[in-house]
């Protein structure tokens, strides 16, 4: 009985730390993301293709016709 339960604990644990490991932000990332926000950048999201186009503040989405 204490063997199928230690290793289920031992799955959803591996589970957890695999899960948080992919989801975590590397420093890269955040460096990036503060320089576009300085910088007047930011990304628009195409919603059709999912698609992210870097653009300045003060310009409009691309049309999808």
């Amino acid at each position: 009985m204490i063997v199928p339960l230690l290793l289920c604990v031992l799955l959803l644990n591996y589970m957890m730390i695999e899960f948080l490991e992919e989801s975590r932000i590397t420093l890269q990332d955040l460096k990036k993301t503060f320089e576009d926000f300085v910088s007047g950048y930011y990304y628009y999201t195409d919603p059709v293709s999912g698609n992210y186009y870097p653009m300045t503040a003060n310009s409009t989405p691309p049309s999808l016709g």
